[in-house]
């Protein structure tokens, strides 16, 4: 009964060895991932960044340009409607 007991307690003491083996490399993979995942979300970031920085650029030029346009355009406007106004009279 000894034997039987001495043999149990080696199995299980072998299974809580594997177990704890498989716990840490499933830790280790957790962590590769983990470091994996912050790498792609600092270049996702980075890329978004410089896109933003662009798009800020253009965005700022395309409204300056259509402002002065816009300016012009209502500028010429008075200027025909003031010439009109005063030759009515």
């Amino acid at each position: 009964m000894l034997d039987e007991l001495t043999a149990e307690i080696a199995a299980r003491s072998a299974t809580a060895k594997e177990m704890e083996a498989k716990a840490k490399d499933a830790e280790n993979l957790a962590a590769m991932h983990e470091e994996q995942r912050q790498a792609v979300e600092k270049l996702l970031d980075a890329r978004l960044e410089a896109r933003l920085k662009e798009s800020g650029k253009k965005s700022f030029l395309q409204g300056m340009w259509l402002n002065i346009i816009s300016g012009a355009f209502f500028f010429a406007a008075g200027v025909v409607v003031t010439v009109w106004l005063d030759i009515g009279k």
